[in-house]
């Protein structure tokens, strides 16, 4: 491998890939698509709310005030594909936020009289781009005990319909589709505190879904390869695991044995601090490290995107393309942010048709797990599997 040639090709795509993605890419600063919901007030039932209309497809914005909004779980929201922007306030004025030039509904749940008062500049503007539009404006509150609607009160802003939130929209029943999902998810465990009948478990519950792999630290490889002989189900296991702070010779060495011990699949952890140093020399040595010593094995390259701009994200694909691996991955699930629908797009779109992309950390439920297939993933890292499949979802756990 000619590295010299090699690093500059790359450095010359990034500038042309850049320069090609459109202003405010990242999914989580522009607020354009199919539902606009504004945040008023704190109000029970808004993830819910905001992971059924993720479930029914097209793109979901949430737009928050300048003051913020208190109590709900932004980097959650994040995770499941809603596109989050904080609306600030200019000349006195709420300014409505650049690209958000078209949807097709807009929702205010908890909206009520006090809010109304709060987010005021914000919800006439919002009101005004949905008259322009001529699209529904939809007040979601909490609903009374039988489930009406109840009066329409006084002070609701004219042409806002009122409805209860519990009856806005609803599950979609995830079907045949849930089930479709188990060739492509790899079943997880990474846990520190894993026992002995954790990987078992693991394995038998792989070995029953059918799903692509078990994926374990390292010790438990040879475990896991004796269980799953014979079942079709692959082992997965991680290198320069979570931090991906080792050197390639070590990763290389780490991967050999893995190789030796019975894995099929490679998953390693990019030097993250050598890409945000602009090092690309480092970072193709480290993936090619790992590309050698698999000897033909799957190798996939986990980029940790929440520490990365897009800029970064489109050099760490390039290089992981260039090196010969074979897919790129979101997450660790250790780190403070897990995959996004906009990250899975992005990747896709850089690596092309001929690589695999995988999303991990954050995925508990159906809805999530469908999202990321949509936006492009080829796999899935889920240790909540099951209950994905079965279409549940499962709190707790980062990965």
């Amino acid at each position: 491998m000619d590295l010299n040639r090699l690093i500059a090709r790359v450095t010359d795509e990034v500038r042309a890939q850049v320069q090609s993605l459109p202003v405010g890419s990242s999914a989580v600063d522009s607020p354009a698509g199919d539902t606009v919901v504004l945040y008023t007030r704190a109000v029970a039932g808004l993830l819910a709310l905001l992971e059924r209309l993720v479930a029914e497809g097209g793109t979901v914005a949430l737009l928050i005030p300048q003051h913020g909004a208190y109590g709900v779980d932004v980097q959650r929201i994040k995770e499941i594909g809603v596109r989050v922007s904080t609306v600030t306030r200019q000349r006195g004025q709420f300014a409505w936020p650049e690209g958000a030039n078209r949807f097709t509904r807009l929702l205010l749940p908890g909206l009520h009289e006090v809010a109304v008062r709060e987010v005021g500049g914000l919800l006439d503007a919002a009101l005004a781009r949905a008259r322009q539009l001529a699209v529904p404006a939809i007040a979601l509150h909490g609903s009374d005990v039988d489930g009406s609607a109840g009066p329409t009160p006084t002070w609701l802003p004219a042409g806002v319909q009122w409805q209860p939130m519990a009856t806005y929209g609803g599950p979609r029943g995830p079907g045949r589709r849930a089930a479709e999902l188990a060739p492509m998810i790899d079943h997880t465990l990474l846990r520190a505190d894993a026992t002995e009948a954790d990987v078992r478990q693991l394995c038998a519950e792989a070995a029953e879904w059918k799903f692509a792999s078990v994926c374990v630290n390292p010790s438990w490889v040879p475990l896991a390869s004796q269980q799953l002989k014979g079942t079709g189900v692959m082992v997965c296991t991680v290198i320069g695991f979570p931090l991906g702070a080792t050197d390639a010779r070590s990763k290389g060495d780490e991967t050999r044995h893995a190789v030796a011990a019975g894995a099929d699949e490679i998953d390693m952890v990019l030097n993250v601090g050598a890409m945000k140093s602009k090092d690309y020399e480092t970072v193709a040595r480290d993936i090619a490290a790992v590309v050698q010593a698999a000897a033909g094995k799957t190798v996939k390259v986990i980029l940790e995107t929440v520490y990365l701009s897009d800029e970064e994200k489109v050099a760490a694909c390039l290089l992981s393309r260039e090196t010969g691996a074979h897919f790129v991955k979101t997450s660790t699930g250790f780190g403070p942010g897990g995959a996004t629908a906009a990250d899975i797009a992005l990747m896709r779109r850089i690596v092309g048709p001929v690589m695999g992309v995988k999303a991990s950390g954050g995925i508990r439920d159906t809805a999530t797990a469908l999202k990321m297939v949509e936006a492009g993933a080829s796999r899935l890292g889920c240790s909540a599997s099951v209950a994905i499949v079965k279409g549940a979802s499962a709190s707790g756990g980062g990965y």
